[in-house]
């Protein structure tokens, strides 16, 4: 009620002109302040998510064992017992293909398929016998040496 005569008695007093100045509402001012709100509220979400974020499940590597150093420098006899055994793969894959050769049926050759058809390749071709063996009156003989 003191202030309510003060403003009655005073209208245009200094102090009470600052006061009203400060409580007024500016409405920039307050969307700023929303938007800053909402700004910080996104920030604290993103914070909290990768707190929280579960750790992957790491697999445990494979370790591998480590194979025998070959030495750099060999003996005589190493070197004489790789290449034997080296021989001893390739004859022994030779031996398999030779053995798939033969289970194999050997193919015709083509005058056996021709004995079987009845026919020869002279006349398969439509010469006659003659023709083969006689050259044409036109043709030269040429020797071959």
């Amino acid at each position: 009620m003191i202030s309510w005569l003060h403003k009655l008695l005073n209208p245009h007093c200094p102090h009470c002109k600052a006061d009203e100045e400060d409580n007024r509402v500016c409405q920039s001012c307050e969307t700023l302040k929303m938007q800053l709100a909402i700004v910080n509220a996104e920030k604290q979400r993103m914070l909290e998510a990768l707190l929280d974020k579960p750790k992957p499940n790491i697999e445990p590597q494979k370790v591998e064992i480590p194979q025998e150093v070959k030495p750099r420098m060999m003996t005589w006899n190493m070197r004489r017992q790789m290449l034997e055994a080296e021989d001893k793969k390739t004859a022994e894959i030779m031996r398999k293909i030779e053995e798939d050769r033969a289970k194999l049926k050997p193919a015709k050759t083509s005058n056996e398929l021709e004995k079987e058809l009845g026919v020869s390749n002279d006349e398969a071709i439509g010469r006659s016998n003659e023709e083969v063996i006689q050259p044409r009156e036109h043709e030269e003989v040429k020797e071959v040496s």
